[in-house]
């Protein structure tokens, strides 16, 4: 049950007191040689080893020799074709085909 204080200097003295009856804790001696020791794995742990930076180096390298052999294709099938001449038999108009009208076309 809370004690309650009729000022705030008696609440403040009360508060003094209770700190000052609080012992000290011992660390023990080892304490921060272990959490050095974990600090220590956890710092060989989160690197990247040279293996995975070769292997992820060379696969980017690789896809970006395909995509530029791929555009060097585009590029040349592309420049093979005489853009200045309408070719008529490559140009086809689709036909709208009305699936209605032909019903009652053929009814």
């Amino acid at each position: 049950m809370k004690k309650k204080y009729l000022n705030k200097e008696e609440w403040i003295e009360n508060i003094i007191c209770s700190v000052e009856n609080i012992n000290k804790k011992e660390v023990n001696p080892y304490f921060f040689t272990r959490i050095k020791s974990r600090i220590d794995i956890e710092r060989k742990t989160n690197f990247i080893s040279i293996p995975k930076i070769v292997s992820i180096f060379s696969i980017i390298l690789i896809l970006f020799i395909l995509n530029l052999s791929l555009i060097k294709i585009d590029v040349s099938t592309s420049s093979s074709i005489n853009l200045n001449k309408p070719n008529f038999q490559t140009q086809s108009i689709p036909e709208q085909v009305n699936p209605y009208l032909e019903f009652l076309i053929n009814y």
